[in-house]
């Protein structure tokens, strides 16, 4: 398997966890303000955990 062939493949897995958080925390009413959230994420990608 090629490297970007993975990438493509775990950005795509990595969207759909970061959709299905997002989608049980609607529903049990913890949401993020958009701010909160972008936060989070460049948060989450400087540190690499990500």
């Amino acid at each position: 398997m090629s490297i970007n062939l993975f990438n493509k493949i775990m950005g795509k897995y990595e969207l759909y966890q970061l959709l299905e958080q997002s989608e049980s925390d609607f529903t049990n009413g913890r949401t993020l303000t958009f701010d909160d959230s972008m936060k989070s994420l460049r948060e989450g990608l400087k540190n690499g955990t990500l």
